[in-house]
């Protein structure tokens, strides 16, 4: 494989201020193995594309792109447009909305408008880009570390495959009515005697409910559906 010497990954690498050797710990390979990828000689596997890409902060796709050929020379990584197309990729979206009591119509969408919130803070290196988001508070169900109007930082759990422990926040999605109104809130996580408890982080007396994951009532399906990492107050 023949690139140019401003490679795609050069320019990518340089951008984020990343030496070969960083790459290489976090990839799992040699400093000469990623330099040979910048000078074309070889390509990542699949298995290190996805390592490079949460180290370069770039999608799966966009990673992938930077060592083909084909989109290359199509000028998808042109010098014109990859800054470009950096700073899009480091962009994590707001999806929503997390509001206790209020219930849904499935087949309503709810994120008409929020894609194009600005979103201050880059994605967390440590997960995928595309397993990332964040939405905003509406109320008083998380108040003790998001008041209303807060955003918090969520990483989706089926896409990172990361754990859930004991203490903590996570995302939860309640079904009723047969799957077709949801909820969408936060709850801390709390296990005690096998069993998995969703407790509020809220002093709002309306939302001291707790929600047990393994026996919870039958017109209620309960997922957890993210991990809270961090939250944030919108400028």
């Amino acid at each position: 494989m023949e690139m140019a010497e401003d490679s795609p990954f050069k320019i990518v690498r340089k951008n984020a201020k990343l030496t070969f050797a960083k790459i290489a710990s976090a990839t799992g390979v040699s400093p000469q193995a990623v330099k040979q990828w910048e000078d074309g000689q070889t390509a990542p596997t699949r298995n290190k594309i996805e390592a490079l890409a949460r180290v370069l902060r770039l999608s799966i796709q966009d990673t992938m792109d930077m060592f083909d050929n084909g989109a290359t020379r199509d000028g998808i990584f042109d010098q014109d447009n990859i800054l470009e197309t950096i700073k899009r990729a480091n962009r994590v979206k707001v999806r929503g909305k997390i509001a206790a009591g209020v219930w849904m119509d499935v087949t309503l969408s709810d994120e008409g408008g929020y894609e194009q919130m600005a979103v201050p803070f880059p994605p967390d290196p440590d997960y995928a880009i595309e397993a990332q988001y964040d939405l905003v508070v509406e109320g008083t169900s998380l108040n003790k570390v998001a008041p209303d109007g807060y955003r918090v930082r969520c990483v989706d759990i089926e896409a990172s495959g990361v754990s859930v422990h004991d203490g903590d926040l996570v995302i939860i999605r309640r079904l009723r009515d047969g799957g077709q109104l949801v909820e969408m809130t936060a709850k801390r996580v709390r296990k005690t005697n096998g069993r998995t408890e969703l407790w509020p982080d809220s002093t709002d007396q309306r939302w001291q409910e707790k929600i047990v994951v393994d026996d919870n009532p039958e017109r209620d399906r309960i997922e957890i559906i993210a991990k809270v990492l961090y939250a944030y107050r919108a400028a």
